[in-house]
């Protein structure tokens, strides 16, 4: 008479975790990816609304609105009524005193290539229509190896296509 046995074997054992170091093997990198999309995605979003709050705050003050774009792999956005501001500087970047900046420190990873904005990178939006005085541009943001374009038109309007991989 054979006699039950309980529990699990060293090769069942053993099979068990080549299976689940396969999967992690094959899962990390598509984690990864969708780290880098999300990174990407929320540093985007962001930035359109940026704009677009820049862009309100110019037509509900009546009031020209600046916004300073400086980029590379400590990039920076901010909004201000002033000529211009400093991201690094506290209360720099505001608009009735309330600060509107954004930067690589909140997307980590994320990079800022190739802002094209007049002179001396910034957008200004118009007080009477929200349009941009002569400084419409666009920049690119890079999280490994995706990177998504943000244009910002005469009209004020800020878009950006879909992500796509590089």
């Amino acid at each position: 008479m054979l006699k039950s046995q309980r529990g699990i074997s060293l090769l069942e054992l053993m099979i068990a975790v080549v299976i689940i170091g396969i999967v992690l093997s094959v899962g990390a990198p598509a984690v990864n990816n969708v780290q880098q999309n999300l990174s990407l995605s929320g540093a985007t979003k962001n930035s359109y609304f940026l704009f677009q709050q820049a862009r309100s705050h110019a037509v509900r003050l009546s009031s020209d609105v600046v916004v300073d774009i400086s980029d590379g792999s400590s990039w920076c956005i901010g909004v201000t009524e002033l000529a211009n501001c400093d991201c690094n500087t506290a209360a720099s970047c505001t608009v009735d005193g309330v600060e509107y900046a954004l930067s690589s420190d909140d997307f980590p990873g994320t990079i800022m290539e190739n802002a094209l904005f007049g002179d001396d990178d910034q957008a200004t939006f118009d007080g009477t229509r929200g349009l941009t005085l002569n400084s419409a541009g666009s920049f690119e943001l890079t999280h490994g190896s995706i990177t998504t374009p943000v244009n910002l038109n005469t009209v004020g309007l800020s878009t950006s296509p879909k992500l796509r991989q590089t």
